[in-house]
Parts: structure tokens; sequence; C-alpha cells
């Protein structure tokens, strides 16, 4: 049944079976923070963990950490919705960034909280750009695409969020050009 428990670390107030939380509850931290959701064998399995920062995480839990998918939210106003691995961004997922001055989107793969793999990253300031390719510890590197602002097209190789290499870059004056960058 309903329950209230007091340990070292908090307060439980939901269902115990057998001593045991199992099923729907809330534990408060001492230190402020707040989970609330499904347990199972005294383990977190399910649900919202707001922390003391602002921060609010609603999805799966496994091993006291967000594993499984959920939505991340910072108290910066940046969220991600995807996979987690142990409390990384792990797998496929969507990251909007309210802080970053290029007011970025980006989808696609994430390797333990770096783009990298397929993605597509969409850029406002201080342009609007899009670019739809492969990625590499947080960098647009290897064949991609670049739609810019003015209509511009570039499709080629990148290294380090650069042209480079070859490739071709089509203009609005509906020219193109097969170029070698450097």
């Amino acid at each position: 049944g309903y329950h209230k428990m007091v340990d070292d670390m908090g307060t439980y107030r939901g269902y115990l079976k057998d001593g045991i939380k199992e099923g729907y509850g809330t534990y408060s931290f001492d230190n402020g923070e707040v989970f609330e959701g499904f347990f199972r064998n005294d383990e977190l399995l399910e649900g919202r963990f707001k922390s003391n920062y602002g921060s609010v995480y609603e999805g799966q839990i496994q091993g006291g950490k967000m594993h499984g998918k959920g939505i991340f939210k910072l108290s910066n106003g940046d969220v991600y919705e995807g996979d987690f691995y142990q409390s990384n961004r792990h797998g496929r997922g969507v990251y909007l960034s309210a802080t970053d001055t290029s007011g970025e989107r980006y989808e696609g793969h994430f390797d333990m909280n770096k783009k990298h793999g397929k993605g597509t990253v969409y850029m406002t300031f201080p342009n609007r750009h899009v670019y739809v390719g492969d990625f590499e510890e947080n960098r647009m590197q290897g064949n991609g695409t670049v739609f810019f602002e003015n209509g511009d097209v570039y499709v080629g190789e990148l290294v380090d969020n650069r042209p480079h290499g070859y490739g071709t870059y089509y203009c609005t004056c509906y020219c193109s050009s097969h170029c070698y960058t450097s």
C-alpha cells in the first residue's frame, strides 16, 4: 500500500511491497531534488526528475542514470530529446540550443554527448544555413551539403566545419563550379 519512508538521503512517499519501493511514488532528496515516477524493486525506472538547479529530465532511468528514451530540459533553456546511455546523449536525438550564439538545432546521431555520425544542423546566427552530412566529434567533417541563406549550395568534403577538398559550389547566379578548397 501507500506509505511514507524516510532514509539518510530523503523521503519517499508512495507504494511499497514487502518494504520495497514498488509502483508509483515520489522521492524528495534532502538536497531539494525530486523524482516522481515508477519504481520496481527499489529502483527508479521511469518518471520525472527535477534538479535543484532547475533542470528537468523526463524519461527512462537505469541504475540511477538517464538511460533509454527521454527529454532533458536544462536550466539555461537548452533541450535534448532522444536516446541516453548512462546519462550521456548517445544514439539518435534532437538538441535545441537556447544559449548558443548560432541558435543551433541539431538532429542526428550522438556519441557520448558529441555530434557524431549522420546529422542535420540548422543555424540561425549570424546567417541561416543548413548542413546535412557527416559529423565527427561535434564538427562538420566528411561529406555533406551546405544550404546557404542566399540560395547557394555546396556539396562536397568538409574539414573542421569548412568546405575543404573536392566539392561543387552552386551559386544563385545559376553557375556551378567544381572546386578544390583549402
